[in-house]
């Protein structure tokens, strides 16, 4: 059996290979094998999460960074959260969340026509994280303490966002005028959306950051977990040239990555698979 799972190991890690993040997803991959042996007999937790975010872009470019600033805007996070309790030491970690990623992009420089982009990006998150725990219980109360680490693979489903610009206000009539993201161009590109060409939708960042359980008995826990969360590699959003405004005194962006820092809530269930399993092969 466990010569089986090591040729199986080998046979993943050697074929696996995709063009633009081999290396880091066939780590995930790796990660993941590494782990099916211990996972079976682990504890788990599971329950839904809801937090808050400051995100901004990181641009490429040191030329735009000269004449565009590029600040935190707020955003939201709601989802699920399952973790794989191997040992009172570490775990495996995983969610899948709905997120939404800010930015505000402004001239540095005094220009001829200045503008104010404001934008928030929705995202689908799946970050995988090893986090290491470090218990504390006295007569009163039970606290774990931990340190996550991983990568998070990110999915762009689209976004909206604001933008101020005196040639643009001249095209719609409106001083500020409110945009929304699409990956399609249609006859109202350039005005209520902004097509953005090329766009990179699958993206990864490396999330790290630690927290705090508190075990409220019968159970259940509430997670207060703080996390930072960075682009990693070449996985921009999109070209340089690839946000389309049809204007000629601004173009936006895109290739840059998303810095986000995080605090999230969860409220989570103990669940023992294996109990559950075997109850259910006693009952037939």
């Amino acid at each position: 059996m466990e010569q089986t799972y090591f040729t199986i190991l080998n046979s993943v890690c050697m074929c696996v290979y995709f063009p633009w993040y081999s290396k880091w997803y066939s780590g995930l991959v790796l990660f993941f094998f590494l782990l099916i042996p211990v996972v079976v007999s682990a504890q788990f937790r599971i329950g839904p999460k809801l937090g808050a975010q400051m995100g901004r872009a990181v641009y490429e470019d040191e030329a735009y960074k000269e004449l565009y600033s590029s600040s935190f805007r707020p955003g939201l996070q709601l989802g699920a959260v399952l973790n794989y309790k191997v040992s009172d030491f570490y775990s495996l970690h995983t969610e899948l969340y709905y997120s939404q990623k800010g930015k505000r992009s402004k001239n540095k420089v005094e220009m001829i026509s200045p503008t104010d982009n404001k934008a928030l990006y929705s995202f689908i998150d799946v970050p995988v994280l090893l986090r290491f725990s470090k218990h504390q219980t006295t007569p009163d109360f039970k606290i774990e303490y931990y340190l996550n680490v991983g990568p998070s693979i990110n999915y762009w489903l689209g976004g909206h966002g604001t933008i101020q610009n005196e040639e643009y206000s001249r095209l719609t009539g409106k001083e500020i005028q409110q945009y929304r993201i699409v990956f399609k161009e249609d006859a109202k590109t350039g005005t209520e959306q902004v097509f953005v060409r090329e766009a990179n939708r699958l993206q990864m960042s490396l999330d790290f950051g630690g927290g705090v359980i508190f075990d409220l008995g019968t159970g259940k826990t509430i997670m207060v977990d703080l996390r930072n969360s960075i682009g990693i590699g070449k996985t921009y959003m999109g070209k340089e040239d690839s946000g389309d405004y049809s204007i000629g005194s601004y173009q936006d962006n895109f290739e840059a990555v998303n810095h986000v820092f995080s605090i999230s809530v969860s409220y989570l269930f103990d669940v023992d698979l294996i109990a559950l399993m075997q109850k259910g092969r006693f009952r037939r």
